[in-house]
């Protein structure tokens, strides 16, 4: 492999950068970026409900439908929750309401910080321009 001056502008003045081709064969510069499928609350609701009411496998439902099994299991854990239908290894997890209101809260709770850390800004730059000036008079 050959080493090739970049005909492009430099970021150093009066030097160039030596670069290497990059290889035809690499697979990040001739395949697209894979994005994760998005699930609608429908789609995984079916899924869900064809878990536990069907009493069918988180596996087998995923390789029908299409999403991920373990993203299904996650599903079907939460909606076990949900129901209050949980297991005793599941115990004292939050259901989505729950979830959601702690969410709220962490981000009102950031907020307050927010807030008190900017007044305590504002109350120690009032006080320092009371403070008569410091050095020789």
């Amino acid at each position: 492999m050959a080493i090739q001056q970049n005909p492009g502008p430099s970021i150093f003045k009066n030097k160039s950068i030596a670069v290497a081709p990059w290889p035809p064969d690499c697979p990040s510069m001739t395949t697209p970026i894979k994005t994760r499928p998005r699930f609608t609350a429908q789609q995984k609701a079916e899924a869900v409900e064809l878990c536990l009411q069907e009493r069918l496998s988180c596996s087998g439902v995923a390789h029908r439908l299409g999403p991920p099994s373990s993203s299904l299991a996650r599903w079907v854990r939460q909606a076990r929750i949900d129901r209050g239908q949980a297991g005793l290894q599941v115990q004292g997890l939050l259901s989505s309401e729950e979830r959601a209101e702690l969410n709220r809260l962490r981000k009102e709770n950031h907020g307050l910080r927010k807030a008190k850390d900017g007044f305590r800004l504002a109350a120690a730059h009032f006080v320092k321009e009371q403070l008569p000036p410091r050095g020789f008079a």
